[in-house]
């Protein structure tokens, strides 16, 4: 596990923004002004006076606040540059993740709506790129995904939930839907989830072993670590767990040998040792 975990999870973030950085910049280098209409018509058409979309209608009032500002940035310019709009997108983005991620109904109500305006703006500047610029975006990923990854890593793939979704072909299409650097960033997490439980616990080596006990996460371990790191693992979390419990009994034998010998010193005379004295 890396001695720095915010710094490692860090630094993949950074190497993945580069990598994208490098693919979308030529993308909208090269576009012409955004035509935002089909964004705009869309927004229209949601803001249209007793419009109501099914299992929002309590929360719409909010909803048509938060679009009716965008609708406004939008409308301050009929064309606006393609870089300008990359960032407003991303800003848009971002805001509609934390959103989805809350607790509350209307927040998740208001996140849903404002990432379907955000993919609006997508397709608005892909055509002004000449298709270039969603499969640019597809490369980029910041430190919300990265931080993401590590999390889902650290919390979602060891469980002893009996949830279907706990199945290992749910965290194998999960994994193989990442990029490279949010792959590194889940094996992160599975390390210190790993470390944590090893490192908090009163018996580190069952900890260790325990958790890696279950075939389906030995099957979880294989498909982020591939069979040679992960059966490699196993058998040394097993070692582990053996060793303790070797030391622990020589420890018990001892003591039990130190305590019957302590107590033997102090027992009173028999009979027999007085005669035979």
């Amino acid at each position: 596990v890396s001695p720095d975990l915010a710094g490692k999870v860090q630094s993949l973030s950074d190497a993945a923004k580069k990598v994208g950085e490098e693919a979308i910049q030529p993308s909208i280098k090269g576009a012409g002004p955004v035509s935002t209409f089909e964004t705009l018509s869309f927004l229209d058409g949601y803001l249209k006076p007793n419009v109501k979309k099914i299992g929002e209608s309590s929360h719409l009032p909010e909803i048509k606040k938060d679009l009716e500002s965008i609708r406004r940035d939008l409308r301050m310019s009929k064309e606006i540059n393609a870089d300008d709009l990359h960032w407003y997108q991303a800003a848009l983005r971002k805001d509609a993740t934390t959103l989805m991620r809350s607790s509350s109904g209307l927040d998740k109500a208001r996140g849903q709506a404002m990432m379907e305006v955000r993919n609006k703006l997508v397709d608005d500047i892909d055509k002004a790129a000449g298709g270039k610029y969603k499969p640019a975006l597809s490369s980029y990923r910041d430190e919300m995904h990265i931080a993401d990854s590590f999390r889902d890593g650290y919390d979602g793939v060891f469980s002893s939930s009996k949830k279907m979704e706990n199945d290992p072909s749910f965290t194998k299409k999960w994994f193989e839907g990442l990029t490279e650097h949010e792959q590194q960033a889940a094996r992160e997490g599975a390390r210190a989830r790993i470390a944590t439980e090893i490192g908090t616990a009163k018996n580190p080596a069952l900890a260790g072993e325990s958790m890696t006990r279950s075939d389906f996460n030995k099957e979880k371990l294989k498909i982020l670590f591939g069979e040679e790191e992960a059966t490699n693992l196993i058998r040394i979390l097993q070692e582990e767990r053996a060793i303790a419990n070797t030391h622990n009994k020589i420890v018990e034998g001892s003591q039990t040998a130190m305590r019957g010998a302590s107590k033997e010193q102090f027992d009173l005379n028999t009979k027999s040792d007085v005669a035979g004295a």
